[in-house]
């Protein structure tokens, strides 16, 4: 520090830049760290990958107050929601797809690395092209992959007989009620035009 002498005649103490002394090596020869600021956070693009779950569905199921406040406190956590009406609509509808992918993926009881795949793939569309629910779409990626492995032996096409057909694709199937030419309709646009479909 100096000082200076001001048009006043008095003298103020001119300041050192700060150095944080706490990053230096214990031999205090090499200096460890990146004395750039860290960027502020950006507002409409939030870090997502947060390290902190909020168990609000679990922890207050018998008190809706607390529910209430945890599940918000989740969503501004996760950057799902940033005060009372601005909500993060393009994040929200990507957890959803890739929730949605997972769940119908378990379902029909795929391994580790086939629900990599479907996710991959499902992630890959635009859905809004397909002009149908996304649950359709994402069961027909989960037969294309299934259909695409080599050294998979499940029968889950479309157009394989029902006496034939892998029982848990089957299940869904039936379940969601699927109906059979709509599967094969979609199942031939996820496996021969997908690069049409891509987002």
């Amino acid at each position: 520090m100096s000082a200076k002498t001001n048009q006043s005649g008095g003298s103020r103490l001119e300041s050192a830049s700060f150095v944080d002394w706490s990053r230096y090596h214990e031999n205090r020869w090499r200096y460890e760290g990146n004395p750039k600021p860290a960027p502020e956070s950006d507002i409409y693009n939030p870090d997502a990958r947060n390290a902190t779950t909020i168990r609000y569905d679990i922890d207050c199921r018998h008190d809706p107050e607390k529910r209430r406040k945890y599940k918000r406190l989740s969503e501004y956590n996760s950057g799902l929601r940033n005060g009372p009406k601005w909500t993060n609509d393009e994040y929200n509808t990507n957890l959803l797809n890739r929730h949605l992918i997972q769940a119908l993926a378990s379902q029909v009881g795929l391994n580790p690395r086939y629900k990599r795949e479907a996710e991959s793939l499902f992630r890959g569309f635009n859905l809004q092209q397909f002009g149908t629910d996304a649950d359709i779409v994402a069961f027909c990626t989960c037969v294309a992959v299934v259909e695409n492995s080599e050294e998979n032996n499940r029968k889950c096409h479309p157009c394989v007989l029902d006496e034939k057909m892998d029982s848990e694709f089957k299940q869904v199937a039936r379940e969601e009620g699927y109906q059979k030419r709509e599967l094969i309709s979609l199942y031939n646009k996820v496996t021969q035009a997908k690069d049409k479909y891509r987002g």
